[in-house]
């Protein structure tokens, strides 16, 4: 029997379930409220959570997603991506494109609360991803380092979040809370998708941008124009790219810790 904690709600222990996915890895899900057994962020306590990690075949963990089901700058009810990364050692196989397929997926087909955002048509759920700070995630293997919002951004259909009457999320800047909105799985679709589904499913990395807003006046293009250089920053045309290069040009291409590095240098005070 687990020992009861001192704070409210007590530790229960995380409903488990194991998936074989590709290359003989599994994937390890875990969902429950308060703390996991083998997690220590206390951030979590009194939380619904899902805990996904993937393991090779000797149970070494290769990387990791933790997805609440209420936060964000709102705190809405609905799935919401805190962390997703693949450790180092295994970057550079293709892992972060298949952990997330199998994330996507146990979202689908658990969720069945549409998103009750006014602003959505009816039938349709909002993940959110949170905390995106330009850290690195994984690597492409031709050495490409992919960092979060690179990932969620460019490859995994994610945009930038717009509250009602066009503004952004009040409580960030545009790019650090990503927002995609999917259809919700009808019972006869779950129904046909668990005959059917096979668990050995190869998943490349390949290009699925999702709606951004435009980093100089925050409308949102059409076509939206990607700086050349570190393909991050986002504008409406030329107009608007020419009128933020002086900001850009301090953050275009750098990491994160060159971020930090800079700031300092500008004598910003970091926590």
């Amino acid at each position: 029997m687990h020992s009861i904690v001192s704070f409210s709600p007590a530790y229960i222990p995380h409903e488990e379930m194991i998936l074989d996915v590709h290359g003989g890895r599994k994937i390890i899900t875990r969902t429950g409220m308060g703390l996991d057994e083998d997690e220590l962020d206390t951030t979590t306590t009194g939380r619904l959570v899902s805990y996904f990690l993937l393991i090779d075949n000797d149970g070494a963990e290769m990387g990791r997603c933790n997805v609440l089901y209420r936060g964000g700058s709102d705190n809405s009810v609905g799935p919401t991506v805190e962390k997703l990364a693949i450790h180092r050692d295994h970057r550079g196989q293709g892992l972060a494109p298949l952990l997330w397929y199998w994330v996507l997926d146990f979202i689908k087909l658990g969720w069945t609360m549409e998103c009750l955002n006014r602003d959505v048509e009816s039938g349709r759920l909002m993940i959110k991803v949170t905390q995106l700070i330009n850290a690195i995630v994984d690597a492409k293997d031709d050495g490409e380092l992919i960092s979060d919002k690179h990932f969620f951004y460019n490859y995994a259909g994610f945009g930038t979040r717009l509250l009602k009457g066009g503004q952004t999320s009040s409580t960030r800047h545009i790019g650090e809370e990503a927002v995609r909105y999917i259809k919700l799985t009808t019972p006869e679709e779950l129904k046909s998708t668990q005959n059917q589904k096979s668990t050995d499913v190869m998943v490349p990395w390949k290009e699925h941008p999702g709606p951004r807003t435009c980093d100089a006046c925050s409308n949102t293009p059409g076509k939206a124009l990607r700086c050349t250089q570190c393909r991050r920053a986002f504008y409406c045309d030329q107009k608007c790219q020419k009128r933020d290069w002086k900001r850009h040009k301090l953050w275009c291409g750098k990491t994160k810790d060159q971020v930090r590095t800079k700031l300092a240098e500008m004598g910003i005070k970091l926590n």
